[in-house]
């Protein structure tokens, strides 16, 4: 499949959203609203894990999150919206993206899906959920540790399934705008509607900001000074729409589209590692545009005369981004201070796949459902990089060309089995094969045996997963449950194939789960849950960043935890959550560490919503983060690393909403709101106090 994304213009892109905003879809009736919901749903494409009593959603630990919690909340983007849930850790570092940890486990060990469509690269298997808007989500499922197998291979820490849209009777729209601190501003558009068989749901957004401002109680360094942060300049825009049609009872079409496009600028670390042992090296870096575009077409046929039924999809996904490191704080030469390496590349990903589903209810004995998925992953990079200097006279820099592609095949094969045994007993189990093609037929060095030359050609590796898990129901109100998982996720591209730092001998990482929990409903609507984990990461793959500068498979890391959430509605419209979320690492490799680095020992979150009769929703969060440690760079490989402590920290958000005549709503708000000065990795400040007001309209 040969598919490219073109990158639109904002002038084209702003066309679009007024079309879509005052001229609806030709051959939908009316603009009066038959259903008291304005959208529904959209399920095409969508692993389903679930079967008659949650599937493996009962033996596990999964969070939900609505469309309305995320709009009260405030929440912009997907990092935002999941912030609170309890075992995430959301980190911004030196690449200025956030990224989410889920119960220690990097964002490479965690699968995101829209719609069922893999949102991580190819190259590294990360993903920048600050791109991905809300506006278009209509709920979000995260599971954390023991994850359904049907799943797939990768996600040792845990899933992001993020469910979108769909129109209902009639033609309904949102048109919003919003305004903020540091020069920011976003506007936004959605439109759905239904008629008869036909369904659909667009939406757009665009969104701005000159820089974030920086905590009066940050001090100014040599690399950073003023209110605002330097070079963290940010633009993002996103068109999203689904098309669903449903022939007859028995049969469900959709077709879901999504494009994205932006540029982004990359703080520069705040302190100096020629006298910072712990700081980074300086990198002055963009991203000077991305643009991305995801297809899938699915499918879903229930067979009329028997508990047969079978979903499948085809996906495509594809993110090119124009990525620079220049030579000083300016951001226009790349040979100004020859200490820096530089570049100006242009790099892209693709995965292209698809997904066959079929599940069988046989009554009281269980439900069986399979999966079959397969998918090839593609990264190409081009450009010119900088990166030495000529000892010849008069000495310069000598430029590099650029030019380079991988390919690797994923299939997995996978089987899971929901038995009821009794009306509060149930059982789940799963098992999945995986396989990994390398497409590379070049000869690399055996990194144990220097010399000698090892030869790979088209190599391919085979492991599996299998999970096991259990629920009782002692009362109505109570429900006990445990799981044991073994997953396992292949090296990427980037840590078989990069030019500095691959190692294509790497073996697959594997993590053994065992988590074991309580859901109990007590009196007067207090809900609380508390889940226990323990870990056991095996090959896990880093870079050896003191000794070889190559990745490598370290052996073995633990995460042990637990999780305590409650729910309290004992008030009518007032809602309190509360979490607590404690993680203990230990790195049994050798290399001198305790605790692995950027793993908080504790922390906590919580958020107070409530709903006056005539229209106002004050809400607050707030999240305090402990003990997390980091450790020195460079010095002697062969002696441990010293380690230093994060500083805690403690922040709280505030917004009121007001709405009125059921279709406008007003909002002010208030980010950070005490201006705490606080870092999630060591030299990278982030944003102080950022106020912001916005309004809606719904038609």
């Amino acid at each position: 499949m040969h598919i490219k994304c073109h990158r639109v213009n904002k002038r084209t892109f702003l066309l679009i959203c007024l079309i879509q905003a005052f001229f609806p879809i030709h051959g939908f009736s009316g603009t009066e609203k038959t259903d008291t919901r304005d959208t529904e749903v959209y399920t095409l494409g969508e692993v389903v894990v679930t079967g008659k009593k949650e599937g493996v959603e009962s033996v596990g630990t999964v969070h939900k999150i609505t469309q309305e919690e995320i709009s009260i909340s405030g929440a912009r983007n997907l990092n935002e919206a999941i912030d609170l849930l309890p075992g995430v850790n959301i980190m911004t570092g030196g690449d200025a993206v956030p990224r989410i940890d889920i119960r220690g486990f990097r964002p490479r060990h965690n699968i995101i899906l829209l719609n069922g469509i893999p949102i991580n690269s190819t190259y590294d298997q990360q993903f920048n959920p600050s791109i991905i808007p809300v506006e278009n989500i209509a709920e979000i499922k995260m599971t954390s540790g023991p994850s359904s197998v049907l799943y797939g291979q990768g996600g040792l820490g845990g899933v992001i399934n993020i469910i979108t849209k769909k129109g209902t009777e009639g033609i309904k729209g949102m048109a919003g705008a919003e305004a903020g601190t540091g020069k920011s501003h976003m506007e936004k558009v959605n439109l759905s509607g239904r008629d008869g068989k036909v369904n659909f749901f667009s939406s757009a957004s665009y969104s701005r900001r000159d820089s974030y401002p920086l905590s009066r109680d940050f001090k100014d360094t040599s690399l950073e000074g003023g209110s605002g942060r330097d070079n963290s300049d940010k633009e993002t825009g996103a068109f999203f729409t689904n098309l669903g049609f449903d022939p007859n009872d028995n049969l469900s079409l959709g077709l879901t589209i999504n494009y994205l496009f932006g540029e982004y600028g990359i703080p520069v670390v705040a302190y100096d590692s020629a006298t910072d042992i712990f700081a980074a090296n300086k990198r002055f870096s963009r991203i000077e545009n991305y643009n991305g575009c995801s297809l899938q077409a699915a499918s879903e046929y229930f067979h009329p005369n028997s508990d047969f039924n079978i979903r499948g999809w085809i996906f495509f996904n594809q993110m090119d981004e124009e990525n620079n490191r220049y030579g000083d704080n300016q951001y226009h030469s790349f040979t100004s201070d020859p200490s820096i390496v530089t570049y100006r590349l242009e790099n892209g990903t693709k995965v292209t796949g698809f997904t066959l589903q079929p599940q069988y209810d046989f009554g009281k004995i269980g439900m069986l459902t399979a999966g079959l998925t397969a998918e090839l992953d593609r990264w190409e990079s081009k450009g010119t990089a900088w990166n030495r200097w000529s000892s010849e006279w008069p000495p310069g820099y000598v430029a590099d060309e650029v030019d380079d592609s991988k390919e690797i095949s994923i299939y997995s094969a996978k089987m899971e089995y929901e038995w009821m045994m009794f009306a509060d007993l149930g059982f789940t189990i799963g098992y999945a094969n995986h396989y990994q093609k390398r497409h590379d037929h070049s000869d690399y060095e055996d990194i144990n045996n220097p010399g000698r030359i090892l030869s790979l050609d088209q190599d391919t590796k085979s492991d599996y997963s299998v999970l096991v898990g259990s629920y009782y129901d002692m009362t109505v109100h109570t429900r006990l449950k445990a799981a044991f998982q073994r997953n396992i996720r292949f090296p990427s591209i980037r840590q078989l194939y990069d030019v500095d730092s691959g190692n294509p001998a790497l073996t697959t990482e594997r993590v053994y789960h065992y988590s074991a929990g309580i859901e109990q409903k007590l009196p007067k609507e207090i809900r609380l849950t508390l889940d226990g984990f323990h870990s056991i990461a095996r090959d896990f793959i880093e870079k050896d960043s003191r000794r070889s500068d190559r990745f490598e498979n370290f052996d073995q890391y633990l995460f042990t935890g637990a999780e305590l959430a409650t729910e309290i509605n004992t008030f009518d419209n007032y809602t309190l959550r509360t979490c607590y979320s404690y993680l203990h690492t230990k790195d049994k490799t050798g290399s001198g560490r305790k605790e692995l680095q950027y793993r908080p020992m504790h922390r906590v979150t919580v958020e107070n919503k409530y709903t006056f009769p005539w229209g106002l929703i004050p809400y607050a969060s707030f999240v305090y983060v402990g003990d997390q440690y980091y450790y020195s760079k460079g010095g002697n490989p062969w002696e441990p690393p010293l380690q230093a402590k994060l500083d805690d920290y403690l922040v709280v958000n505030l917004k009121l909403n007001y709405k009125f005549r059921d279709q406008y709503t007003v909002y002010v708000g208030a980010d950070n709101i005490f201006d705490e000065n606080y870092e999630q990795s060591y030299g990278y400040p982030l944003s102080g106090r950022t106020i912001y007001v916005g309004a809606e309209m719904r038609f």
